[in-house]
């Protein structure tokens, strides 16, 4: 077996993973068929560009606000049974919302309570993933997992919104979410395959949720390396990755380009993403993951940089590229150290803070920066968060240069091995 594929395989040979990630490219495929839809639902009611950016906030912000409550929830009962509950009531919502879509009895208020509903969904989704992976793989081959879990959600990105442009032109958005809804149960039957003791946790004790919730941050603190691998997640999801969501602005304010423009820029940015997590799939090691991590942060940086000052079609292309690779190299890395140094028995709770730095952070960060951006200047405000990110990457960056993170993390991976 070539060494290239051996990071790859090894994983797949997983039972348990092998039907997980079967199950997640029909869920995830089906996610971004339901953004779509619901976007392009909205603009047929309103007409509204405001509308389309309120529904993507009323989505975002119940996730924000509900996933460190889900975490600890998922430490109480256990990743696959919270996942499959809320896999379930996803595919009631979309069934519900088909059903208003074809019978025409969906208005705009109605858009707004089903993202809402659904953002919650999303809230105990999220934790649920990131605690179930470390379950299905043993330790040696988690960094692979976290990379093929990556892999498969960037090439949602690309296919789930083609397919959704097909369905929307041949049926209409109604079948759309109806799509959506059986996606989420070919998820249910392959969590029902998959086989793990998750044990029963707290030992018949039951504090407070909030009290839960308070540990793990104090587990957080307590734990320098820890901390420092979230403190960059949370500032790239801040300062770098907005650049996504904003595309669209960047493409008619600074190129004035069209559609086409635009596409050709996420794809670029999504085909970096995915060469990146396949490379580190194949790969397959924990060694050396946070030079990767810190030199995946500097060049996403750098490039945005370069990327919105330029602001030239034919350099964006390739830049877009780097970008996209830059930041999947810094998020799969980031996140399999921060799987590594968390403690099983709160993982759910720590990875729910994690998820914030998905979808939720980019896109308030967004939101803030495109307010900014009519008085200060769209390059100026993407520009200053690049730098800012900067001049992160540069204080962890003499850090490890001295030593102190990586001592920070064998110490704490061997007091917890201990």
């Amino acid at each position: 077996m070539p060494e290239k594929q051996r990071g790859i395989v090894r994983a797949l040979k997983s039972r348990n993973f092998a039907f997980y990630c079967a199950g997640m490219t029909a869920s995830l495929n089906g996610s971004f068929v339901f953004v779509v839809a619901l976007g392009w639902l909205t603009w047929e009611l309103t007409n509204s560009v405001a509308w389309i950016g309120t529904i993507v906030l009323v989505e975002t912000l119940p996730a924000a606000l509900f996933s460190p409550l889900a975490g600890a929830v998922i430490d109480r009962m256990g990743s696959r049974r919270v996942l499959f509950i809320a896999q379930f009531l996803a595919a009631v919502n979309m069934a519900a919302l088909t059903v208003a879509v074809t019978t025409g009895q969906i208005s705009i208020d109605g858009i707004v309570v089903f993202a809402v509903l659904q953002g919650f969904i999303n809230g105990a989704s999220f934790p649920g993933h990131f605690t179930l992976l470390p379950r299905l793989l043993p330790k040696a081959d988690l960094a692979a997992g976290i990379a093929v879990q990556s892999a498969v959600a960037h090439s949602a990105r690309f296919t789930g919104p083609a397919l959704a442009g097909v369905i929307l032109l041949a049926f209409g958005p109604g079948v759309a979410f109806a799509i959506n809804s059986v996606s989420y149960l070919v998820f249910l039957a392959a969590l029902a395959f998959i086989r793990i003791d998750e044990g029963g946790g707290g030992e018949g004790r039951r504090p407070p949720l909030m009290a839960d919730l308070l540990e793990a941050l104090s587990h957080i603190i307590s734990r320098s390396a820890l901390a420092t691998m979230l403190a960059l997640a949370v500032t790239g999801a801040i300062l770098i990755r907005p650049v996504t969501d904003l595309m669209p602005a960047v493409v008619g304010v600074l190129l004035h380009g069209g559609p086409g423009v635009l596409a050709g820029f996420l794809s670029a940015a999504g085909a970096g993403a995915l060469a990146a997590a396949l490379w580190l799939a194949q790969r397959g090691r924990m060694d050396g993951l946070m030079r990767i991590m810190l030199a995946g942060f500097a060049v996403a940086a750098v490039a945005l940089i370069v990327f919105v000052s330029g602001a030239a079609i034919a350099a964006g292309i390739p830049l877009m590229f780097v970008f996209g690779f830059a930041t999947s190299a810094m998020a799969v890395a980031n996140q399999s150290l921060i799987q590594n140094l968390t403690e099983d028995r709160m993982r759910a709770r720590v990875m729910s803070i994690y998820g914030l730095t998905v979808r939720a952070l980019p896109a308030l960060s967004a939101f803030v920066m495109g307010g900014l951006a009519k008085p200060l200047g769209l390059v100026t405000v993407l520009s200053a968060g690049a730098v800012l990110g900067l001049l992160t990457f540069l204080w962890i960056w003499g850090s490890v240069r001295r030593g102190d993170i990586t001592k920070l993390a064998e110490a704490e991976e061997s007091a917890e091995s201990g």
